[in-house]
C-alpha cells in the first residue's frame, strides 16, 4: 500500500474584530507544497510559528529518516524555502529544541552533526553562525531563551551517549 500523503495549510482565524461586528468571511487556505527537499513522499515532523505569525517553521524528514529539513511557508503567499537540512549515515533524531530569535533573524536549532546532541544558533538563511553549547555530552532538551539577557537555559546529560542511552 501507498504510504498516505499529507498537506499542510493555513487560514486565518475569522472572528469578529470587536464586539458587534459581523466575522470575517472564510477564505481559502493557503496550501504549501513540501515536497522541495525530499518528494512527496516524506514526513511532516513538526510545525510551529516563527515570530511575528507571519510564517511557518516546518521540519519535514525524508522516508528513510536520514534527512531532515527545516523549511519556513510565508503563511500570506505560499512560499516555501528551505532553511537548512540535517543528514546522518544512520538516521536523524527529530527533536523540539527550535527557537526563533531577533525577530526571526536568527533562531537556536538543535543537531547532531558532531554525533553529540548540541545547540547551534543559525542565521534566517541557514548559516550555522555559532555552537552554543559542545563535548562530549548530549542536550536534552532547549528549556527557554531569554533574549534580553543572553541566556539560553537547557537540559543536558553528561552520563548519555548521541542515540539517548546510558554510556
Amino acid at each position: 500500500a501507498a504510504n498516505p500523503k499529507v498537506r499542510l495549510g493555513v487560514v486565518r482565524a475569522g472572528g469578529a474584530a470587536d464586539v458587534g461586528e459581523a466575522a470575517a468571511p472564510s477564505e481559502a487556505p493557503t496550501w504549501f507544497d513540501l515536497s522541495g527537499p525530499f518528494g512527496a513522499d516524506s514526513y511532516l515532523a513538526r510545525v510551529q510559528w516563527d515570530c511575528g505569525g507571519s510564517s511557518l517553521l516546518v521540519q519535514v524528514e525524508s522516508r528513510d529518516q536520514r534527512s531532515l529539513a527545516l523549511l519556513r511557508c510565508d503563511a500570506a503567499t505560499g512560499r516555501v524555502s528551505t532553511v537548512l537540512t540535517e543528514q546522518s549515515d544512520t538516521w536523524v533524531n527529530l527533536h523540539d529544541m527550535l527557537a526563533p530569535l531577533r525577530g526571526g533573524e536568527e533562531l537556536v536549532w538543535a543537531s547532531e552533526r558532531t554525533g553529540w546532541r548540541h545547540l547551534y544558533v543559525h542565521s534566517a538563511d541557514g548559516a550555522c553562525l555559532r555552537a552554543l553549547t559542545s563535548g562530549e555530552w548530549c542536550v536534552e532538551e532547549l528549556l527557554s531563551v531569554d533574549e534580553e539577557r543572553g541566556h539560553v537555559y537547557f537540559m543536558g546529560n553528561p552520563r548519555a551517549a548521541p542515540d539517548g542511552g546510558p554510556l
